[in-house]
């Protein structure tokens, strides 16, 4: 008798202590895999952060060189890094620095510009940066003319190159943006891809 009441006692305390230790476990697996989830939600495509780069491939129209207006198509190159993120309240600011290369032909004339970039990025949405930018460099100028009748002579020359610009890129995924900029420079429109890796 004695056997049979230690045994059922013993079957009792096992049955109670079951249902707690199967909470136990259960209970701290929640959490991490809710935060996962948000984490996946929430990612800034459009946040530029330090160590990343951009590469961008945009073409525009009415091209300023040497400070004479002209309508003509532009291609312009550019590359960028990003040195410094977290600026601001919310960290959305950041600083990139680079270079462009462009390519426009005018009445025969053809321009390079080769500059030096810099430029600010805020994320204002998560697919959306805002930015503005500036240019410093030289353009080389390749052009031909007639020599006093004696055929059409070809030459190399170098001018000052500048050009501010205000874009947006709109992010699809983490790496492909779309492009749009206005200002004053190689083109006063440009459209364009930008690619981040």
């Amino acid at each position: 008798m004695k056997k049979t009441l230690i045994s059922l006692v013993s079957l009792l305390v096992l049955l109670t202590t079951l249902p707690c230790e199967a909470q136990e476990i259960a209970i701290p697996n929640r959490p991490p895999e809710k935060e996962e989830k948000l984490e996946k939600q929430d990612i800034p495509f459009a946040r530029f952060s330090k160590g990343e780069n951009d590469l961008s491939i945009k073409a525009g129209i009415y091209g300023i060189f040497t400070m004479t207006p002209m309508l003509s198509p532009q291609a312009h190159f550019s590359y960028e890094r990003c040195l410094m993120d977290g600026l601001t309240k919310k960290g959305k600011g950041s600083i990139g620095l680079g270079g462009s290369v462009g390519l426009g032909l005018v009445f025969g004339t053809l321009y390079i510009p080769i500059t030096a970039k810099v430029s600010y990025h805020h994320q204002v949405l998560p697919k959306l940066d805002l930015y503005g930018s500036t240019d410093l460099g030289v353009a080389l100028v390749y052009a031909c003319f007639n020599n006093d009748g004696k055929g059409f002579r070809c030459g190399v020359d170098g001018v000052f190159s500048f050009s501010a610009y205000a874009g947006a890129n709109y992010f699809f995924t983490k790496r492909f943006a779309l492009k749009a900029e206005v200002g004053y420079g190689y083109s006063i429109v440009n459209l364009g891809v930008n690619f981040r890796f």
